[in-house]
């Protein structure tokens, strides 16, 4: 099994539709992930900057994987419950 650690950029680019901007290496490390064919180690700092670029309107990730998978998001978060994006258990 392959294993890769993920920069912020690529990471953010596969989860909200930019893989065009991925080379075919990388896009195929992470659909490889998704298979569970590889693993991505994603750094800490990594989702703090995803998270601060997301505050700072830079980003809008509209609880990407969620949507993604079709599956139900587990939270509490009220922005979220309400808005009808996916579905939420809780």
């Amino acid at each position: 099994m392959s294993v890769y650690v993920t920069d912020t950029h690529s990471l953010v680019w596969y989860f909200t539709q930019q893989r065009k901007k991925l080379s075919r290496r990388a896009l195929t490390a992470f659909e490889q992930a998704e298979d569970s064919e590889a693993f991505i180690y994603i750094p800490a700092v990594a989702l703090w900057e995803i998270s601060r670029h997301e505050q700072l309107g830079v980003i809008n990730l509209n609880v990407a994987t969620a949507r993604l998978k079709d599956l139900p998001l587990i939270t509490k978060d009220q922005a979220i419950t309400g808005s009808g994006i996916v579905e939420v258990c809780w």
